[in-house]
């Protein structure tokens, strides 16, 4: 059970800024916190000049477990997941991270408040039973993977009913969904069916949720500021559709780019 003190510390840690240069000193941290009290939040600010770095923080852990991520598009949504990782840590047992970008973190005004997420309830506690040398590590993935569908976070913009055939799906997440959410507008106003998906949970990866969302579609464009994480991981989970990468790396992902991908693929690939 987490006392209060317990709780108040890791408010104050999941308000933390950190840096990625920090990353390593941070993960030992975290880990020597999940160990001893099975769960903790933490917050990771993800500077330009080295994008969004989902693999780096997926692989924190040299165990290889897998921490929750947590990535906001706004300050809304900052204000709602950075509350979330912490009940998460504190209520639901899950190791949490919110990763939030540079750029957004100089928009916040206020610390996060408390919220509840609508789908508490759902969250359980699973596998308590193993023994080993890798008890701890099976522990931590049976919860995490055990309510993968429950932390699957995410927003959908559907195209309007009765606008067309949709071949199309672009999945973002960050600050890059902003750009995306432009490109889909301008996208639709020349006649392209096209869905948008924005993730805001990053791991463990709603895959059913873009199985989902793909379901129907002929193209997918995924679009975020790094060499293509996320990517890969959606060429995995969707193998019989085209999947058009759209990335930045020291800069942001502009919403031409994203335009430019939905009007000329599949020519130009």
């Amino acid at each position: 059970m987490t006392t209060p003190r317990e709780a108040s510390a890791v408010c104050e840690l999941a308000l933390a800024a950190r840096a990625m240069s920090e990353l390593p000193e941070l993960a030992m941290e975290q880990a020597r916190q999940f160990t001893a009290r099975a769960a903790a939040a933490a917050c990771v600010v993800q500077h330009g000049a080295n994008g969004t770095q989902v693999s780096a923080l997926r692989w924190m852990f040299p165990d290889g477990r897998t921490p929750v991520i947590l990535m906001p598009t706004s300050v809304k949504d900052a204000e709602f997941l950075a509350s979330a990782a912490v009940m998460l840590a504190l209520q639901a047992g899950l190791p949490s991270v919110f990763a939030v970008e540079g750029d957004l973190l100089a928009e916040l005004k206020a610390p996060p408040q408390a919220v509840t997420l609508a789908s508490a309830h759902r969250f359980q506690k699973l596998d308590t039973s193993s023994n080993g040398p890798d008890a701890e590590v099976q522990r931590w993935e049976s919860i995490v993977r055990g309510n993968a569908d429950a932390l699957a976070l995410a927003q959908r913009d559907l195209q309007p009913a009765g606008d067309g055939k949709v071949d199309w799906l672009v999945i973002s997440y960050g600050l890059t969904a902003r750009a995306a959410r432009g490109a889909v507008e301008a996208a639709r106003q020349k006649g392209i069916g096209v869905d948008h998906l924005v993730l805001h949970t990053l791991s463990p990866l709603p895959e059913r949720l873009i199985a989902s969302a793909a379901m129907g579609r002929r193209y997918v464009v995924v679009a975020e500021r790094n060499l293509g994480q996320v990517h890969r991981e959606i060429q995995r989970l969707c193998p019989s559709h085209a999947v058009v990468l759209v990335s930045a790396l020291s800069r942001p992902v502009e919403s031409e780019a994203v335009l430019g991908a939905l009007l000329k693929f599949p020519r130009c690939c």
